[in-house]
């Protein structure tokens, strides 16, 4: 089995592949080519690499809390509304035995097999000022959205349109809303490529709000 390791700032061309990481772009700008909602437009909260995105602390309760390369599944609505990392984790791991296929601010040198068919998973929490609608008295998984891009090693996911997100613990009492934002290759997952070399430049964060 060949596998594919993915380590921050370094590239080693071979059976290693590296995510490039470009410096951070952070705004918060309306974006214009979106439909309005009752006046409401999706804004950018944060944007960044994959080590910037895993080293982030999630300012007020929301942000990036973990990347996830897992197994693949034929039910991801109801799969991935699994809210502990610690499971979520487990499932990468048990898929690529001997590997960390999982990123976090403990851990972003991810090594994955080329053997295994995956589905990616970006974990995210975000407070009540972008993801709650006080009108309901209720959090809303609709009004949150990530983007993501890779390219190489097999692999192309276009930074828009954004994943599907599900929501893994939605209390109207609580004070951040979790979610798991998945991409799975319109239902097939993926394979990475040996030797290849994937870039993930940019994960984005946006709000309607």
């Amino acid at each position: 089995m060949r596998n594919i390791k993915i380590i921050a700032l370094l590239i080693v061309v071979g059976s290693l592949v590296v995510f490039c990481l470009p410096k951070p772009v952070i705004i918060e700008i309306a974006d214009t080519s979106m439909p309005l909602d009752h006046g409401k437009h999706w804004r950018i909260l944060w944007e960044g690499s994959l080590a910037q995105a895993v080293e982030n602390n999630p300012t007020g309760g929301t942000g990036v809390l973990e990347i996830f390369w897992i197994n693949h599944t034929a039910t991801p609505t109801t799969t991935f509304r699994q809210n502990s990392s610690t499971t979520l984790e487990a499932w990468c791991v048990a898929n690529m035995p001997g590997l960390t296929p999982y990123a976090n601010l403990d851990n972003f040198n991810v090594t994955i097999s080329s053997s295994k068919l995956f589905d990616i998973v970006v974990r995210c929490s975000w407070n009540k000022t972008v993801a709650y609608d006080y009108s309901k008295s209720q959090f809303d998984v609709t009004a949150v959205r990530v983007n993501i891009s890779v390219t190489g090693g097999g692999i192309t996911i276009p930074i828009s349109p954004c994943g599907s997100t599900v929501a893994s613990y939605n209390n109207s009492g609580a004070l951040k809303l979790w979610t798991n934002t998945y991409w799975n290759n319109a239902g097939n997952g993926y394979y990475s490529q040996k030797n290849g070399v994937c870039v993930i430049p940019q994960i984005r964060l946006e709000a309607l709000y």
